[in-house]
């Protein structure tokens, strides 16, 4: 019996355009279209979602066809600089519409998580939840967006928690994955509207967040996992949306992971 193989995708806003890049590679040149597990947070979300859903031209084309338009940040726009709603009603609703019967059918077992805004308990939804829904509350981004995403009794967005590599890599592994593919989007100085927002909350929130903020600071992956990190590594580029920076980005994630020796070991052992 071969060894469960899960690809995480961590947050970091428009950076996650690497992730496209990544899974661009996996689909065309890996041929690698059905791991086990995907855990996919915020921004790479929807990608990995897509790449879910088999829809591999949406999965990379979104970014440039769409996102680099003020319609989705707009920094005038200073009550919703992120404008989610266009991006996953207006987007992925109906423009490049997202097959959710496919996702709900898969075999691939995938989990979006995102964070309660009233406790800040953690949700990860799976394939048979409301996906739009759910792709709108994991990309939630607290004060640039402004609104949390009611699903079932609770409400839902963003959190530097969720959009962590740690605390994702950690939900694959309680999966029961031996071997994974990480994907950091992480970028310098994405973490100030999370520390901004923090200071809204109450006492007993702030604990529980900090709490597991210092949980994936502290995480180590066991020497019995077979891993590879891909990193977008990218500058403040949680907000940029120029069609350059994205083009860019995208490409910056297909090269690496095209030349990546363990990503190839990973994936033919998988295969």
């Amino acid at each position: 019996m071969k060894d469960k193989i899960a690809i995480v995708s961590s947050g970091g806003g428009m950076s996650c355009s690497y992730s496209s890049g990544v899974m661009k590679a996996l689909v065309e040149k890996y041929k690698f279209t059905e791991p086990d597990i995907v855990v996919a947070a915020s921004g790479s979300a929807g990608v990995l979602t897509y790449y879910v859903s088999k829809q591999y031209g949406p999965m990379v084309n979104i970014w440039c066809d769409y996102l680099a338009d003020k319609r989705f940040i707009n920094f005038l726009r200073f009550w919703r600089i992120i404008d989610i709603d266009y991006l996953v009603d207006t987007v992925l609703g109906e423009k490049e519409k997202l097959d959710e019967q496919t996702v709900k059918k898969s075999k691939i077992r995938l989990f979006v998580p995102a964070m309660n805004v009233k406790n800040a308990e953690i949700t990860y939804f799976s394939n048979n939840s409301d996906l739009l829904k759910v792709l709108k509350a994991t990309k939630a981004v607290p004060v640039a967006y402004n609104m949390a995403v009611k699903i079932g009794d609770g409400f839902f967005c963003d959190s530097g928690v969720t959009s962590s590599s740690s605390y994702n890599i950690k939900k694959a592994l309680d999966l029961g994955a031996k071997k994974l593919i990480i994907i950091d989007n992480h970028n310098h100085g994405d973490s100030r509207v999370f520390k901004i927002w923090l200071h809204t909350r109450n006492e007993i929130f702030k604990r529980k967040y900090k709490q597991q903020m210092n949980e994936t600071e502290e995480f180590e992956i066991q020497e019995d996992v077979e891993y590879v990190i891909l990193k977008a590594g990218c500058k403040n580029g949680f907000l940029k949306n120029d069609l350059s920076f994205l083009k860019n980005t995208i490409k910056k994630g297909y090269d690496e992971a095209i030349k990546s020796k363990k990503l190839r070991e990973i994936v033919s052992s998988s295969l």
